[in-house]
């Protein structure tokens, strides 16, 4: 495992908040909590995204607003969102008390290189982040650092006869979703909750078991130990986790995701499957094309897909971009027509596909699931299977397609 020195942005914010707040935020709500102030910090704005794009965090500093005797907590911003009429909404966790409070005086702006006055009152200043909160960060994440690929495949296999299905279900969602980016709204209905902050609790209960097995005291959001959080918005207007690369890499290794290591463009990708499919040599060009993308889960065919089911075929999650178009009869078994046809083919999520692909589920003509005896009552429950699932809808002409899935599922 590399050990990193320091995670801290090189420059810090210092504001002030009202004592009762953030003691409410720092014991009572995980050291989660925003404040409102009545300036717009566009320069801490501009801070913070540099921060987040070179993996570092940015600290927050806070005084009594009661008072001027110096710096008494200090946090991590997690976002900054400029409101109207110049006023802004800063968002941060892992609210600490200081043992020794930092005088204003020792506070040097990051501009100018002179220091703060003891009777400093201004609820906004950017400063250079102190030695004392280095060193304090030092403390909290000297065992974090990098872990590595192999730090986080023991990890995951140590909890996962602790995991539920729906942590599960988050984690391996994450690691499929686009740019393996998600917001809470989205985790949650992954995990099948209602709210995005039922989904970030239980999201971050599986990253403390995460960072229990690390053996690993994260500094406030537990959540950091597997992701990273970013306010660059979705296209709700919503800020996003970041899946560390080396989570997604143990999830690979662990097989409870399809290897995505290859690194290859879609351009060859493409070239790859040209090469490799004599049936591909007689097809015009369009339809080249067309068979090509619904190789690769793209395209017309999965377009289809998604008219007709509008979600997940067995679940019914409506995250389209997180769902894989499945061919029913395998694409390498399958006549040109038969890998177009979208009745051979489901919308399924990825803990579906996975076991779908694999023939370790099935689905019987009225599309009851049918599970295979090789998955044990704990593994299935891991995975998130039940007994009662059921293809939402079955046309007469997916029959055939699942006759024969089923013969290779009874093998």
């Amino acid at each position: 495992m590399k050990a990193r020195k320091s995670r801290l942005h090189q420059t810090c914010v210092y504001t002030i908040g009202s004592i009762a707040d953030l003691e409410h935020y720092r014991r009572g709500n995980s050291g989660r909590g925003s404040i409102v102030e009545g300036k717009a910090w566009k320069t801490g704005k501009a801070m913070l995204a540099e921060a987040q794009s070179n993996d570092l965090l940015l600290p927050l500093l806070l005084g009594d607003a009661a008072s001027t005797d110096g710096v008494r907590w200090w946090a991590v911003i997690d976002s900054i969102e400029l409101m109207g009429e110049g006023g802004t909404l800063v968002s941060f966790h892992g609210l600490r008390a200081l043992p020794e409070r930092i005088r204003l005086h020792d506070l040097v702006v990051d501009s100018t290189g002179e220091r703060l006055s003891d009777d400093f009152i201004r609820p906004y200043a950017i400063c250079r982040t102190p030695r004392r909160i280095v060193e304090e960060a030092q403390r909290q994440l000297v065992r974090q650092a990098w872990y590595s690929v192999k730090d986080y495949v023991r990890a995951l296999r140590d909890i996962e006869p602790r995991m539920s299905s729906r942590q599960r279900a988050m984690l391996v969602g994450h690691y499929a979703s686009p740019a393996r980016r998600l917001s809470e709204n989205r985790l949650a209905k992954l995990g099948g909750y209602a709210a995005g902050s039922a989904a970030n609790l239980q999201y971050g209960k599986l990253a403390g078991m995460v960072a229990k097995a690390l053996g690993h005291t994260p500094l406030g959001d537990l959540s950091w130990t597997i992701a990273v959080w970013t306010t660059e918005k979705d296209k709700n207007g919503h800020g996003q986790w970041i899946l560390r690369k080396e989570v997604a890499r143990a999830l690979e290794e662990l097989g409870w995701v399809d290897d995505n290591r290859t690194g290859i463009t879609a351009e060859a990708a493409r070239r790859r499957i040209l090469e490799s499919d004599p049936q591909l040599a007689g097809e015009s060009p369009t339809s080249r094309k067309a068979l090509v993308d619904a190789r690769l889960g793209h395209g017309r065919f999965r377009s289809q897909l998604i008219g007709y089911w509008r979600g997940c075929a067995v679940t019914g999650c409506a995250e389209i971009d997180l769902l894989i178009a499945s061919h029913i009869v395998p694409w390498a078994g399958a006549t040109n027509k038969q890998r177009l046809d979208p009745y051979n083919g489901l919308l399924l999520t990825p803990n579906l596909d996975a076991l779908f692909d694999r023939h370790m589920i099935s689905f019987k003509d009225d599309g009851t699931i049918l599970i295979s005896n090789n998955l044990n009552t704990v593994t299935r429950r891991l995975l998130g299977l039940s007994q009662d699932f059921k293809l939402s809808k079955v046309d007469k002409r997916h029959l055939p397609y699942l006759a024969q899935h089923r013969e290779r599922f009874f093998e």
